[in-house]
């Protein structure tokens, strides 16, 4: 089954430590139907902790990755090729972009109502390379210090210039958009 046939949510934002995983693993739990989740943080790949998992190793069958069950679905993270505790080797973006794109269509997903989408914090070349590919709503997150609100800007500037559709943008610990 394609990506392209779920409902898809991708959680973004330019500043990390806004709450994206945490809500985007909030909002798994309380989705109805079949949920494939997404873990794409290149910088801090948590989201199976923020799902009560313990670290997995990525399973290939046939040039194929198998996602890890959960309570909602299925989870496959960028964790899941490291060593528990290890660290995500990141040379550069274009190797980032590159994997990104060559891990996608290999994930063996089964068929699912909802994909989520945890995303680095950034406004990089693998993340415009994910929203392209998937073309997700978006979900981003803001804070109420300064340079939150200015990661707000600079998202929603980045999403602009990608055509991307803005499904929320929500306040977290403090956020006032007044």
């Amino acid at each position: 089954m394609g990506l392209r046939e779920f409902r898809q949510f991708a959680f973004v934002s330019a500043k990390g430590g806004v709450g994206k995983t945490t809500l985007l693993a909030a909002f798994a739990r309380r989705l109805t139907g079949s949920i494939a989740v997404l873990d794409l943080d290149f910088s801090n790949p948590v989201l199976p902790i923020a799902l009560g998992l313990n670290h997995a190793r990525v399973q290939e069958v046939k040039g194929r990755f198998l996602p890890h069950p959960w309570e909602g679905g299925e989870l496959m993270s960028l964790a899941f090729f490291t060593a528990p505790g290890g660290i995500l080797r990141q040379p550069n973006s274009d190797y980032r972009t590159a994997f990104i794109q060559d891990l996608l269509p290999r994930i063996a997903w089964s068929p699912y109502d909802w994909l989520l989408i945890d995303t680095a914090p950034s406004i990089s070349q693998e993340n415009e390379a994910i929203l392209k590919d998937l073309d997700p709503e978006i979900i981003t997150l803001a804070q109420g210090d300064p340079l939150s609100q200015e990661g707000v800007v600079r998202t929603l500037l980045f999403l602009g210039v990608l055509k991307s559709k803005l499904m929320g943008l929500l306040g977290n610990r403090g956020f006032d958009p007044g």
